[in-house]
């Protein structure tokens, strides 16, 4: 909740104090899948995790061969030579210590004032901010800043092992002329984006929520409760259904957007 609000907040002050700034969205490609051990590893010890524990990690994480069924028969095993397993409880935690690597990068950047981020209200410097693999990078829009950050990008992508997929990535600009916008678009090699977009689930925006994005969230929860009215259930199953299910439908908009009064009504009278 923190990163989504934290995110409209800039936008938002950036637009009333009609800053320049520059916002850039990234989206991993196969992160786990590609994720290096080499980078795993030396990571752990960086982090000041015992050699012998980081060993065990490692261990675990590269012991894994595979067989393919062909025509019904199964093929000879392989092993992998890179990657952590989905569904595996320890793959988040190594991820996310992973992932960290690219944000000490950004602080050790910002302090030797290759980029510069954006200053907001006199407070520091802000360069980045993570949620697992949602990353969002905030720059001041100059041609030598777009530089240094697609030389960060590169620098963790090769480390990591991974590479950030163009296509999905967006950049966004805040009072920013065309042809600075053309020239840091072509250097990073990402599409510029308009807003409202979305950040974690929920609207980036750099105005109010307009009226036929909470209709869209009051046809859902209708659409919801209109499926359970000619359910067999007595009243103990329905209350269950209504606090469990349809209560939380508009909660995780509620906790970063202020809702109008007439959402409420509505809301009240489903």
């Amino acid at each position: 909740m923190d990163g989504i609000i934290l995110s409209n907040e800039v936008i938002h002050s950036l637009k009333l104090l009609k800053k320049p700034g520059m916002i850039l969205k990234l989206d991993l490609s196969k992160y786990f899948e590609k994720l290096s051990w080499n980078y795993i590893y030396e990571m752990l010890l960086a982090f000041g995790f015992n050699t012998t524990w980081t060993r065990w990690i490692s261990n675990l994480i590269s012991t894994p061969c595979f067989s393919v069924l062909l025509n019904g028969s199964p093929s000879t095993p392989f092993c992998p030579s890179r990657g952590i397993r989905q569904g595996d409880p320890l793959s988040p935690f190594l991820f996310i210590l992973m992932a960290k690597g690219l944000s000490r990068l950004l602080h050790s950047t910002v302090s030797s004032q290759d980029i510069k981020g954006i200053s907001l209200h006199g407070l520091q410097p802000l360069s980045h901010q993570q949620f697992v693999d949602d990353t969002m990078l905030f720059g001041h829009p100059l041609t030598q800043e777009a530089k240094a950050l697609k030389k960060i990008i590169s620098l963790f992508s090769e480390a990591f092992g991974t590479s950030i997929n163009a296509s999905k990535s967006q950049l966004f600009f805040f009072n920013t002329p065309a042809s600075t916008q053309r020239n840091i678009t072509r250097n990073l090699g990402f599409s510029i984006a308009m807003l409202p977009s979305k950040y974690l689930g929920a609207p980036l925006l750099d105005s109010a929520l307009k009226h036929a994005s909470w209709r869209t969230l009051l046809d859902k929860m209708d659409s919801r409760l209109s499926s359970w009215t000619f359910r067999s259930l007595n009243i103990a199953g329905r209350l269950i259904l209504i606090k469990s299910i349809f209560q939380a439908m508009p909660m995780y908009l509620f906790f970063v957007l202020a809702a109008p009064k007439w959402v409420l009504k509505v809301i009240r009278n489903l």
